[in-house]
């Protein structure tokens, strides 16, 4: 307890500290929230130090990087002098009557919110689903849209970023709890491998081998974990979704001008009409928690602080910049082009040739890091420079950003396909249109970065084959590579877009609902887009882990008994056995079940599914994992599992069904096959379990 109350103290100090400092025209709980964000992360990278300096973590470590940062923070006061002439008060005066609506405003969207998340809680399931919208109530979408509604009304009409920030946080927060409050075993396949090395690193202090990214999210989860005594799979299930609704909201927040100290002061510029970009932004990759992520939201956060530093001239360069290291920390590939922008845009109006330089940089620093791990790792990635030269590739690439989806009769899954096609092409039109706007140089380095991130990652997609990983996650490297060309355009997006906004308040009212109308639905759609979707145009692959994984895992591994054993299931099964189990048996650099990265274990059970369901293919697996015990395991849901099935029942050794929980039951009440291929026992048998 004195630990925690003396660490508490500690973050609270060194933020007020670091807000005072870089965000001095502020006040209350705005500074101090960045203060100690800052805090946290400056934290999180003596501990990243530590954990590469081969020191185990533990609470002596927390000790001391916590005294790390104190004394970053004193270094902070002595040399970040605060320009109190500077300072902006509160308004002298303040329509009381604006007040009250704002308040209205806020109280009627408590109980849409409440609605919204009752809703979803409702709908929380241990199945394996496709996509969150079959579970979810119908007017889920509603109430999310009636949320950015009254973000529109209260930034308008009130005129408050207070009130403002508070809408479009709880707005954000009703989209990405979605997540956690739906997936009740867990979401994706990543995330359960992040929250096993977690748990790892939180038991033993470290990790071996020593991954290359990442630690800079695993020490901050696991510090959390062991300093509040929360379960880390808590910590990692909530860490996104509620710092994406803090996070944004308060960098809108400080990158606006304070009111004046008096009403004969000089009238500042209002950025106010920023926060209606929030609605308008994809929110794919803020609805679970993950390194990459984590990367990105702390990088677009950075980035908009970044609009604070260049335009409205409210926040210290130091705090992107810290925010940008946290994020290299956490995700290399995702952190360093950010931190080389960020860098680029602050000596924009000191030296254009050295801003061009790190642009340059954050350009060709992806692709040349992982020609280095190629050519020194042994991590298989086939390089083709030579179909860097064809137009018709390019012309490929190029292709890609066609918004266009064709002629559909599903008329708003075609609509959300629309927005989450269309919205990068909308956001390089404002940037451009910000460039004429404001004719600063900072607004042109942002967009070029954006123009030369796409390049390269439309590069990689032509001169890189990942072979390591399985077919259809190839271009994933490519594709976030673009996913940070489009951050990077949201900080230049402002000055264009706040114009816009502008310009439509003087429009005929007819226009004005018309387009608030288009806006609600961009958003909506936005938002459906953001989740795995199985619709008439969209058919989804990717079905959620669910409870009866969870039993399968447990029931193999039981009937193993204490003896080696190699698995053949998909990659939910594997997700589970990674949840229950952890990294609990390698063969060299083998897992016992198959990891989706197009590994010889993986291949076989691909051939076991698809080709051969035959008990030599199941020696192939017992062979590759060095065991005579063999499971292989069959998803209800698959659609070749009936024939798959009864052909493996027939060479099989012993079976079981994992039956779905129900009071009557009947034989189609099953949702998983388990078949045991001993190569020990020569005999057959059959029996069947119910879970």
């Amino acid at each position: 307890m004195l630990i925690l109350f003396l660490s508490i103290l500690t973050l609270l100090s060194t933020g007020y500290v670091f807000g005072t400092r870089f965000a001095p025209r502020h006040h209350g709980i705005a500074k101090g929230t960045l203060g100690l964000i800052l805090a946290l992360g400056i934290q999180s990278l003596f501990q990243t130090a530590f954990y590469y300096l081969n020191i185990q973590l533990s609470k002596t470590t927390d000790i001391f990087s916590l005294i790390g940062t104190a004394i970053v923070a004193i270094i902070a006061w002595f040399s970040f002098q605060q320009k109190r002439e500077n300072e902006a008060g509160f308004p002298s005066s303040r329509s009381i009557p604006k007040i009250i609506a704002g308040v209205i405003l806020l109280l009627a969207s408590i109980p849409i919110f409440i609605f919204t998340l009752q809703g979803t809680a409702s709908a929380s399931t241990g199945s394996s689903i496709l996509t969150p919208w079959t579970q979810l109530p119908q007017n889920t979408l509603l109430y999310i849209a009636l949320l950015w509604l009254l973000l529109f009304i209260s930034t308008i009409a009130i005129k408050s970023p207070l009130f403002s920030a508070i809408h479009s946080g709880i707005a954000l927060f009703s989209v990405t709890s979605i997540t956690p409050l739906i997936y009740k075993v867990g979401f994706g396949f990543d995330g359960f491998l992040h929250i096993a090395s977690e748990r790892v690193l939180l038991t033993t202090g470290t990790l071996s081998p020593k991954p290359l990214y990442y630690m800079g999210q695993y020490v901050f989860t696991t510090w959390l974990s062991r300093l509040f005594t929360i379960p880390i799979e808590s910590v990692d299930r909530w860490l996104i979704p509620i710092l994406t609704a803090i996070l944004l909201p308060l960098a809108l927040y400080l990158i606006q001008q304070p009111a004046p100290k008096t009403e004969t002061s000089k009238k500042q510029k209002s950025y106010l009409f920023a926060f209606l970009l929030l609605p308008l932004l994809p929110l794919a990759p803020f609805i679970a928690t993950t390194p990459q992520y984590f990367s990105y939201l702390l990088s677009i956060t950075a980035l908009f602080l970044l609009f604070g530093v260049m335009e409205s001239r409210v926040v210290h360069p130091m705090a992107p910049l810290i925010l940008s290291m946290w994020a290299l920390a956490i995700h290399p590939l995702a952190g360093l082009p950010v931190l080389f922008v960020a860098l680029a845009v602050l000596f924009s109006e000191r030296s254009r040739l050295f801003s061009g330089f790190l642009i340059l940089c954050a350009t060709l620093s992806v692709p040349i890091a992982f020609f280095a791990l190629s050519a020194y790792s042994g991590i298989r990635i086939e390089w083709a420079t030579g179909a860097l030269f064809s137009p018709q590739l390019w012309g490929e690439q190029f292709q890609r950003l066609n918004p266009f989806v064709g002629n559909h009769f599903a008329l708003w899954p075609a609509w959300a396909e629309l927005t989450q096609r269309a919205t990068p092409l909308i956001f390089l039109f404002f940037a451009i249109g910000s460039i004429f706007t404001t004719r600063k140089r900072w607004t042109m380095v942002l967009t070029l970065s954006a123009v030369f991130l796409w390049i390269s990652g439309a590069g990689l997609h032509i001169g890189s084959d990942f072979q390591f990983l399985i077919e259809y996650e190839r271009a994933n490297y490519a594709d976030r590579l673009q996913s940070l060309a489009f951050f990077c355009l949201l900080p230049a997006v402002l000055p264009g877009f706040i114009l816009l906004i502008r310009r439509i308040r003087t429009s005929p009212r007819f226009i004005q609902i018309s387009l608030l109308i288009i806006a609600l639905l961009w958003s909506s759609g936005l938002a459906y887009s953001a989740f795995p979707r199985n619709d008439a145009l969209v058919t989804g692959h990717g079905w959620s882990t669910s409870q009866y994984d969870m039993d399968a895992v447990r029931l193999i591994h039981m009937d193993a008994n204490g003896n080696d054993y190699t698995v053949l299931a998909n990659q939910s099964v594997s997700a589970s056995a990674v949840s229950q189990l952890g990294f609990y048996r390698y063969v060299n650099d083998l897992f016992f079940y198959p990891i989706p990265t197009g590994g010889p274990l993986y291949q076989i059970y691909l051939k076991m599914t698809y080709q051969e369901p035959t008990r030599e293919t199941a020696y192939e697996a017992s062979v590759l994992g060095k065991t005579n015990l063999v499971y292989v395991v069959v998803n209800r849901y698959w659609w070749q599992a009936s024939s798959l099935s009864e052909s493996l029942r027939n060479v099989a050794d012993q079976n079981w069904d994992i039956l779905t929980k129900k009071e009557k039951l009947n034989q189609d009440d099953w949702q998983i096959h388990i078949y045991k291929f001993d190569f020990n026992n020569s005999s057959s048998s059959s029996s069947t379990a119910s879970e």
